[in-house]
């Protein structure tokens, strides 16, 4: 077993995963930049049984996307938590960005690309910054 957890951004809502059969994934589709406000969105899909809520299941809500796929977050902070999807009932979606653990997998595909936006530099050649400000160069 890998372990990994995730949580929304205020901590109310606490999560234990098992990540041993987890893999992860960027999406570029409409659906995913709207609800995140980003040019993407990263996932982590892994098996309904590697994914337990520890703390704060009655704060979670619920956001039917499509006719398909449901989008749950905390009622405090906004943060979404994991995507359900009936077409594929034993699998979980977490964006991937509220996980911390060691043997994360590694996002290996771009899923709808060619949908994404024309600002995106995905081949990450745009300058880098970081250091204690995020701002200091970091090319």
């Amino acid at each position: 077993m890998t372990a990994a957890a995730a949580s929304c951004y205020c901590g109310t809502i606490q999560a234990s995963l098992d990540v041993s059969n987890a893999g992860a994934l960027h999406c570029h589709c409409s659906q995913c930049r709207r609800l995140s406000g980003a040019a993407f969105s990263t996932w982590l899909n892994l098996p309904l049984t590697g994914f337990r809520i520890e703390a704060g299941a009655a704060d979670l809500r619920a956001f039917a996307v499509t006719g398909s796929s449901t989008r749950h977050f905390c009622r405090h902070c906004g943060a979404h938590v994991y995507s359900s999807d009936v077409r594929e009932p034993d699998i979980i979606g977490l964006p991937l960005g509220i996980v911390t653990g060691d043997g994360l997998p590694l996002p290996d595909t771009h899923y709808y690309f060619d949908s994404g936006v024309p600002w995106c530099d995905v081949a990450l050649t745009a300058r880098k910054a970081g250091g204690p400000t995020g701002l200091e160069p970091l090319d």
